[in-house]
Formats: C-alpha cells, structure tokens, sequence
C-alpha cells in the first residue's frame, strides 16, 4: 500500500533506488527533508527515476492516512536529523508503535520536555518495535544539545588558528546553527564533502537554512581570509580513507592545510566498527595539531539514540504490551530485552527478532512463524 519513511538517514533511505521498484512504486510517505534526501538518492542511481516517485507528504504529526486495513499516524521524536517522525500503525490485530531512530531529553518542545506518555492510552495490543543501539549506554547524564552548542560556540570564539568540523552531513541542524553563530561573530564558513554540500543545498532550498554569501564562502576562497577568520566543516570524521578529513590529515587536500595553531573537532560519535581508523586518524592529527577536541575530552557532539535509561523510560511511558528491539546487532538486542524485562514487560511478551523473521499477531496473541 505504501513505503513510510521515518527519516532522512541513508542506512533508512538509502535502497528507495532499488527497493521501490520491486514493489511497483507505491505512494512513498515522509516529511520533506526525509522525501528530498531519497529523491536525490533516486536521481544519484538512475537519472530522472526521482519523478516515478508517488509522494504523499507528512505535513503534521497529527495528519492520518488509510492505507487497506491500517491506520497510520503519527508522533514526535527526537533525532539528530531534521523531519523525523514516530509512526503509529494501528491494524485490527494490534497497534504497531515505531519510532523509527529516536532519542529522549534532548530538546524542548513548546517549552516541555518530550515524552510519550499519550501513546499508552492506544489500542491494545500494543506493540513497540524499538530501536536499541543505545542498550550498553549506561551514562548516568547525557549533555543536552544546548551543553554542545556553548562548548562548540566557546572554540570558535577563542580560536587563534582555523576551525576545522568534522561531522555527519545529515546533521543539518548543527551546520544552521554553526552558521548562524559564524555571521554573528563575523567569521567565515565553508563546506566540504559531498554529501555534506548537498544535505546543506536541500536544507537551503526547503527553508530549514538561512544563510547568506557573505557567511558562507566556497572551499578554494579560504587563502584569501585570515585562518582565525575560518571555519571549516567537512566530513570524514570516521576515518574514511578518501574522505575530506583524512585528506586534510594526510596533507591531500587542494585548498586546506593543518597548521599547529587550528583547532580541529571531532564533533560526531564512532560508528561501532570504526574505533581503529579513528584512532589512526586522531594520532596523525594529534602529531600536526596542538588543539584536537573530541567527546572523551568534551561535550561537542550528542547522539541522536538513547540510552539504556531512555530505553527503560520510554517502555514506562508507552506500557507495551510486547516488545521488539529492533535496529541492532543481536547483542544489543538482548540487552533491550533485559532493560525491558527490568522495568516489567514480561519475557513471554518480548521476541528478538532476525532479519527476514515473521511473527503474526493474530487474536491478541503472537506467534513467531517458522517461515522467513
């Protein structure tokens, strides 16, 4: 009936090129940043495929579709992308509560902080598919992004050199933000890196960015400014071997040269999997760069998943009737269980999932099918 995307990030978006087809292109439901970030995935696979895309637009969390027997709404989250949305399926054999990539106490919204309590009085049975990547994160405290934004804000202040940024590209809120607080103190921005050039045109084009030319300048301009007068903002801040950072690093980069005096911030997480190329990067950087600043030293990047005691409040909050840790490796996933376990959820209620498994709800109850 459709394809409903939670939010922008590739590892959600990324096969609409090769998955839409096979199903015939069904209508494709988002938000508009979510939808631009997938057309231009379509585009970059096959010119012009994007137009085939049949769009329905979320144009507020209280919208609501019919799509055969589902109703579909949905709810606010927090994410470190813009446009990100919680989606609620209620079938006639139970209500499906999904929200996508989420974390919790991040923002304020209206002034409050958000919570889910609303979505307990659904009709039952309630089932939350539950991303768990944060399930071994047992920090007591988690910064706020307002903590990030003061420490980011407080560097690029007291630079003598240049600001160097890695980040994700998807982290369309940060860059605004950066660039705002660039024009206000009178400093110059330029991005590097494909995506990252291409996620800051969209946010440009729909809104979600106001930037003028004089802020932002292109990359080869750079050698006509003082270096306390720049910031750059690239990607490649997991190591990637072709990527703008590591080139930077190594002394590749056409335009960008590492002086002593820069400051060089590494405002992302590590991508499980990635810890020894970032290690290997951060060593090279630290024999160029006196000043080298990443979250083990202070707060400048905030996840955009939760933690263990999110995943327990959001379970309290929402009072499940199964649960289904998904968006993992199996060991976080069992983890999920055991902090849903903790806080009541009873373990006959809680399956885990492979990929390719089918539970059918049928009469209230689950059944996981022997079938993939």
């Amino acid at each position: 009936r459709a394809v409903i995307l939670s939010h922008g990030h590739l590892d959600h978006v990324g096969a609409a090129p090769l998955l839409l087809p096979k199903l015939g292109y069904p209508p494709v439901i988002g938000r508009d940043l979510t939808i631009a970030i997938a057309k231009k995935r379509m585009e970059e696979f096959e010119k012009n495929s994007s137009k085939r895309m049949d769009v329905i637009k979320i144009n507020s969390v209280n919208d609501k579709f019919n799509l055969g027997k589902f109703k579909l709404s949905f709810f606010n989250i927090e994410h470190s992308i813009l446009d990100a949305v919680g989606v609620i399926l209620e079938t006639p054999q139970g209500t499906i509560i999904h929200p996508g990539d989420w974390t919790m106490d991040r923002d304020m919204h209206d002034g409050k902080t958000l919570t889910y309590n609303h979505l307990a009085t659904l009709p039952k049975p309630k089932i939350l598919m539950l991303e768990s990547l944060g399930s071994t994160d047992t920090s007591p405290v988690v910064p706020s992004e307002q903590e990030m934004f003061d420490n980011l804000e407080r560097l690029i202040q007291t630079a003598t050199g240049k600001v160097i940024i890695g980040t994700f590209s998807s982290q369309i809120k940060r860059v605004g933000h950066l660039l705002e607080f660039a024009k206000k103190i009178g400093k110059k921005v330029a991005l590097d890196g494909y995506s990252m050039k291409t996620n800051v045109e969209i946010a440009k084009e729909l809104g979600y960015i106001k930037v003028d030319n004089e802020t932002m300048i292109p990359i080869n301009k750079i050698k006509d400014y003082p270096d306390e007068k720049i910031i750059i903002i690239c990607t490649g801040a997991q190591g990637e071997g072709n990527a703008v950072l590591s080139r930077i690093i190594n002394g590749d980069h056409k335009f960008i040269k590492i002086r002593q005096n820069d400051t060089v911030i590494f405002s992302s997480s590590v991508i499980p999997g990635n810890e020894r190329t970032i290690q290997k990067l951060k060593d090279s950087l630290y024999r160029r760069c006196d000043n080298v600043i990443h979250n083990d030293i202070m707060d400048v990047h905030t996840s955009g998943h939760s933690s263990a005691k999110s995943i327990k409040e959001i379970i309290r909050q929402i009072q499940p009737d199964y649960f289904l840790p998904v968006y993992a490796n199996h060991y976080f996933l069992k983890e999920a269980a055991k902090l849903a376990i903790s806080v009541g959820i009873p373990k006959d209620k809680i399956f885990i999932l492979d990929n390719g498994s089918t539970l059918e709800f049928n009469n209230g109850l689950a059944k996981l099918l022997n079938k993939k």
